[in-house]
């Protein structure tokens, strides 16, 4: 009886543990994103990254050597606890692009056109404040009468003047640019919800030559401040410019605390510390001092859709 009892016992044993053999094991969870703590955010490292370019090798390695220290302290005193910054150099702008795409740079210094192409994997957080001795790629509305005759109108708006006589005003643009004539149709649906198409244009190759006719509208494709004499400005759109983006994806560098933070600390450099102006210049050559702002990517629609980069502006004519 023993015997036969045992026997059993131990059939029974083997089919456990038969049974835990067949049994298939537990995967692990992936690990899930942190989301910054609300006390602060501790980063070991910062990987930070500017465009080369053609810029002076000689100051961009006086940037790398003061820059992390007056970002640490800067983000220190936003809640933002960084051991190390470490600065490179992308050798070009998609370079740049790729690391922050890659998670190998979380904070980056890339022109505008640079954001508008991969704005899907960057968060624009700083942009460029524009002096008024830089060449920017811009696109201007113009009257091409004198501005003592725009404020004979007695307008108090020029957009309200246009609005008013949308179908007697000739809009004027540079012959083959699609930049300056996106830029008018976009203005003109926008503001007086009348479809481009229906207003008056022409075509030139010559702003220089054009004449002051009084009620035209010219659409002016440039690459600095030199406007022709006579000409009123109503409204701009800058195409071009430096923007600090961080790598949307990263959780904790990509979140609205670090965006705020970041913000904070660099405007703290260059607004409030003279050695933090002198640092930030090293990436224009010493020539002159680099300013900016906060921002967001709302701020870049106009542009997005001026520059091609996007189709889903709709004009109120088709709302």
């Amino acid at each position: 009886m023993k015997r036969i009892f045992s026997l059993l016992l131990a059939l029974a044993l083997l089919a456990a543990l038969a049974g835990c053999g067949k049994r298939e094991p537990t995967p692990d969870k992936p690990d899930e994103p942190t989301p910054p703590p609300e006390d602060g955010i501790t980063l070991a490292e910062l990987n930070v990254e500017f465009v080369a370019g053609e810029r002076n090798p000689d100051e961009l390695m006086k940037l790398k050597k003061e820059l992390p220290p007056l970002l640490i302290d800067a983000l220190a005193d936003e809640g933002v606890t960084v051991g190390k910054v470490n600065v490179t150099f992308g050798a070009s702008d998609e370079a740049t692009a790729d690391a922050l795409a890659r998670g190998t740079v979380q904070v980056g210094f890339v022109p505008m056109e640079t954001y508008l192409a991969h704005d899907d994997a960057q968060r624009p957080v700083c942009s460029q404040i524009p002096t008024p001795d830089m060449s920017l790629d811009t696109v201007f509305l113009l009257f091409t009468e004198s501005e003592r005759s725009l404020a004979a109108q007695e307008q108090p708006i020029a957009s309200d003047y246009v609005t008013a006589h949308i179908g007697e005003l000739v809009w004027l643009l540079p012959e083959g640019d699609e930049t300056a004539e996106r830029f008018a149709a976009y203005w003109v649906e926008r503001n007086c919800g009348v479809p481009f198409e229906e207003v008056p244009v022409e075509y030139y190759t010559d702003a220089d030559a054009l004449a002051p006719d009084a009620g035209d509208i010219l659409v002016l494709r440039c690459m600095d401040s030199a406007l022709p004499n006579g000409a009123c400005v109503f409204d701009s759109c800058i195409l071009w410019g430096e923007l600090i983006v961080v790598q949307a994806a990263n959780p904790i560098t990509g979140s609205d605390t670090f965006a705020l933070a970041l913000q904070n600390a660099m405007d703290s450099i260059w607004t409030d510390d003279t050695e933090g102006q002198a640092v930030i210049a090293h990436y224009s050559s010493g020539e002159s001092h680099i300013l900016y702002t906060s921002t967001s990517a709302e701020r870049y629609d106009t542009t997005r859709y001026v520059l091609g980069y996007s189709d889903d502006f709709v004009p109120q004519s088709e709302k």
